[in-house]
């Protein structure tokens, strides 16, 4: 097995799963091997880790399918459960580029060819002074900091430290959403939509359903009322309304934002 960016932990779940076989975990990367066994010792297991490229698999076509990027396999038997890679929590670009390469059909080799390039021409532009935006994703820019004046620990009087220039690394809102929708823990959120008994469909709309009058129909209680349950991300600022045939109306119960749209904290 490719031991890649979850670093033997894919591994280490099969050997758990299927006891009986023998499980060799092949990297390049000496750094993820060590990862790896150090894994496998805290696991209790006795996983062989080598050092080397993927055509040294001795299957001939599990080595050609992991040199173009992919993760096959190989063994005898039978299939019957579930497993979840949940990675490291770290990527480097070797293993960047092999995930690009899985995805895209490419080499390794082509996508690491154009992965140096895009990395050296947004060097090139910010170390020129100049910006880098990428639609969707975050910009990457220059800002100058101040000058310092601390004390000299030669004599104990005070030196000047000049100003510097670093990179910054400004993420888009679609990128912060992603990263916050992925990671914050879900939470049961309650609407009520409370007089109106007449209505025939209401529905909530808003961010989380790309407003959608179809995506989240709520229930008409005895009392005439309208209850819809959904799961959202924690700590996040929802922005929201009521479709009451056909008509956008805010919720009463919460303050409304610009437009009149309901805002409210998750």
């Amino acid at each position: 097995l490719d031991l890649g960016c979850g670093t033997g932990t894919l591994t280490i779940q099969i050997k758990q799963r299927f006891p009986q076989l023998e499980l060799i975990g092949l990297d390049g990367d000496s750094t993820v091997l060590n990862i790896g066994q150090k894994k496998a010792e805290a696991a209790d297991m006795s996983n062989q880790w080598r050092e080397g490229l993927a055509t040294a698999i001795p299957y001939p076509d599990a080595g050609t399918a992991l040199a173009r990027g992919e993760s096959p396999l190989v063994f005898n038997g039978t299939w019957d459960g579930e497993i979840t890679h949940t990675g490291s929590g770290e990527m480097t670009r070797e293993e960047l580029a092999r995930e690009a390469a899985r995805r895209t059909g490419l080499t390794m080799k082509e996508v690491q060819i154009v992965l140096v390039t895009i990395l050296d021409i947004i060097k090139e532009r910010i170390s020129a002074g100049d910006s880098v935006f990428i639609r969707g994703f975050g910009s990457f820019s220059v800002r100058k900091g101040r000058k310092r004046r601390v004390r000299d620990p030669r004599d104990e009087g005070v030196m000047e430290i000049p100003a510097r220039y670093r990179p910054v690394f400004k993420a888009y809102p679609a990128l912060k959403s992603a990263v916050q929708e992925s990671l914050a823990p879900k939470t049961p959120v309650a609407f009520f939509c409370i007089g109106r008994p007449e209505a025939k469909q209401v529905s909530v709309i808003g961010a989380f359903n790309e407003w959608d009058p179809g995506a989240c129909p709520m229930q008409k209680l005895p009392d005439g009322s309208w209850f819809a349950e959904l799961t959202l991300s924690s700590g996040q600022t929802i922005s929201y309304s009521f479709w009451v045939d056909g008509t956008e109306i805010s919720d009463p119960a919460y303050p409304s934002g610009p437009g009149g749209r309901t805002r409210r904290q998750v």
